[in-house]
């Protein structure tokens, strides 16, 4: 797997307070101990972006290309099949134009967040996407998020979601420095199942009427994969190994942004 960077290692930047200073210090000179506080309080404080880096992930046939704004168009198309939301619990449906902008707008917001890492599918980056693949619900007190991924009807079959899922759980281990992956799998998509499960993401349970799908309350299996997990046979032949990974090569880019997490 190459990784190829976009932007500055950890980014620092200045918290600006927006608490009214010469209120709260009137308010405190009776108390030297309290105008104390308050000046500890009113500190800027720098905040460490929890998504050191965006890159574009590499794999054998796949790159991996952070979501941006533009995509919504590509996305509207391939995601506007009923079979994509059918099976999948956090794509809406219809999905129009301004429907899509909105979905992506709310995901790309969440990297600025430092809460998730979303990316698209494509064979080559000049290429359209064939889908999306993303660690979302980062929790850094605990070390673990949740794995969701899709792929156009048209991409199906081909080992994509395998392949693209697993590079992406791996730099969830080894740069977002996660301990724990979960994924939540609708009972009726066998298919991600079966992606899972060759990713040695190990079965936990179910969870009953986890979900409302068409109005529908539906059963969703919880799986789940540990940074010591060992890998499966299936992810080893298929050169797919999360714990053995090749050395990654990285190359600048231009500095596009950066996420912050609000403590």
């Amino acid at each position: 797997m190459r990784v190829i960077e976009d932007g500055n290692s950890l980014h620092y930047a200045t918290v600006r307070s927006t608490m009214n200073t010469a209120a709260l210090c009137a308010r405190a000179r009776r108390d030297d101990l309290w105008a104390h506080v308050l000046q500890f309080r009113l500190r800027a404080k720098p905040e460490i972006n929890l998504v050191s880096h965006t890159k574009y992930i590499e794999t054998r046939r796949l790159v991996l290309v952070p979501l941006a704004p533009g995509d919504h168009g590509e996305l509207a198309i391939i995601a506007a099949a009923r079979e994509i939301a059918d099976t999948t619990i956090s794509v809406p449906h219809p999905m129009t134009l301004t429907v899509a902008r909105d979905w992506v707008e709310d995901q790309c917001e969440s990297t600025r967040r430092g809460d998730a890492v979303v990316f698209t599918v494509r064979r080559s980056i000049e290429q359209p996407p064939l889908g999306l693949v993303s660690l979302r619900d980062i929790d850094r007190d605990h070390a673990c998020a949740e794995l969701s991924f899709w792929l156009a009807k048209a991409a199906q079959g081909h080992g994509f979601a395998v392949e693209a899922a697993a590079a992406l759980v791996r730099h969830g281990f080894k740069a977002l420095n996660l301990h724990r992956v979960e994924a939540y799998q609708m009972m009726r998509n066998s298919a991600s199942a079966h992606v899972l499960a060759r990713m040695g993401f190990r079965f936990e349970g179910t969870l009953r009427e986890r979900v409302t799908k068409w109005g529908l309350r539906e059963d969703v299996n919880l799986w789940s994969r540990l940074r010591g997990d060992p890998d499966s046979p299936a992810a080893r032949m298929l050169g797919l190994a999360l714990d053995s990974a090749p050395a990654e090569r990285t190359h600048e880019r231009v500095s596009t942004g950066s996420a912050h997490r609000n403590s």
